[in-house]
Formats: C-alpha cells, sequence, structure tokens
C-alpha cells in the first residue's frame, strides 16, 4: 500500500470536506477502521496518509482523488446527499461513500460522453 507525503493544501481540503459533510472526525476514523487522531494528524498534515485511506475519505466526502492531490486549486463540486449525522452508524458510512462513489463514476461517464458529443 503506497503511502502519500500531504501537504497543507490536502489536510485543508480534507478538513473542509469532511466539515461540510457534517462528520465528525470520530465518525470518519471509525469508517476507516483507525483511530480519530490519525485524522487529525491527516488534516493537520502531520501524518502520511495512504491512497487507500484517500481513496475512501473521497469517496466518503464526494470528491475525487484528483480534488485533494491535485496542487493548483481545482474547482469540483462534491457529490451531495442528504441525510442527518447524529444518529449515523458505522454501516451507513459505507453506503454513503459507495453512494456517491457510483455518482462520481456516472458523472465522470456522463461528461466524457458529453464531450465526444455522445448525449447519454
Amino acid at each position: 500500500m503506497s503511502m502519500i507525503e500531504i501537504d497543507k493544501s490536502v489536510g485543508e481540503k480534507l478538513k473542509k470536506a469532511r466539515e461540510s459533510c457534517g462528520l465528525t472526525q470520530m465518525q470518519v476514523a471509525q469508517y476507516l477502521g483507525i483511530k480519530r487522531e490519525l485524522i487529525s494528524y491527516f488534516e493537520n498534515c502531520t501524518r502520511p496518509l495512504s491512497l487507500a485511506k484517500l481513496t475512501k475519505m473521497a469517496d466518503l466526502y464526494g470528491y475525487s482523488i484528483g480534488y485533494f492531490i491535485n496542487e493548483e486549486e481545482v474547482s469540483e463540486e462534491p457529490i451531495s446527499l442528504s441525510f442527518r449525522t447524529a444518529n449515523i452508524k458505522d454501516e451507513d458510512l459505507e453506503i454513503i461513500a459507495q453512494v456517491k462513489r457510483f455518482a462520481n463514476n456516472l458523472h465522470f461517464l456522463n461528461t466524457l460522453l458529453e464531450e465526444r458529443g455522445i448525449k447519454p
């Protein structure tokens, strides 16, 4: 599993994305199966992050991985779902991530088709 060094902009984007979803560090940590402190370390850029964990976080937050690792500012709107985070269960987070991943993939495919002049 490859590790990537994260810089300040990646950490800031991770924190902003998590907060925009209304999720706590504890909820994200439980979803990833890690300690809460690691989420803080990732957001503060004090620990490297595996590509697998970044992928899972991107799916949960509704962004592509490219949004987090591109050095230049990329304007990307996340995939949004409405749900209450107060009583959310760990298994609910997995379902939310799967739905957002599917929606991101569908959006990507539709964009490709439109670029090629094919109506979806």
